[in-house]
């Protein structure tokens, strides 16, 4: 479990500036939960899923 919220706070950091707003605007869920999933705080399930697969998403927009 501790290794899964490492690799969450990574991911986080490797967003780009602005990108947990955009997670936030294109999934419904408030900054704050998006915010805080990426510093390692315990999310619902289905918003988990949510914004990892757009900070996915986020992160191959970067690499095109």
């Amino acid at each position: 479990m501790v290794q899964s919220k490492e690799k969450v706070i990574e991911l986080g950091k490797k967003l780009p500036w602005g990108a947990k707003k955009e997670i936030s605007k294109r999934t419904g869920i408030t900054e704050k939960t998006v915010s805080l999933f990426f510093r390692g705080s315990n999310t619902r399930y289905d918003n988990s899923l949510k914004i990892l697969k757009e900070a996915n998403s986020i992160v191959k927009e970067m690499q095109m």
